[in-house]
């Protein structure tokens, strides 16, 4: 039965739009989804994540001139 969950959890991950991922960053994903889904990871924590990376590509950005 988990197997059947995982595969049906990977089938809409994995969208015609993101057949590129490589397994390493699918799997980060699933576990990722999965530590959301039973509490692990808060709603704060992953804003705070989203928003520190986002942080971070906008100083990527102007290091680029």
């Amino acid at each position: 039965m988990d197997v059947e969950r995982s595969f049906s959890r990977g089938r809409i991950l994995i969208t015609h739009l993101r057949n590129r991922l490589r397994a390493p960053s699918i799997r980060a994903l699933m576990c990722f989804g999965d530590w959301c889904r039973v509490g692990v990871v808060s709603d704060s924590e992953l804003a705070g994540a989203l928003k520190s990376a986002t942080e971070r590509g906008k100083g990527k950005e102007k290091n680029k001139d």
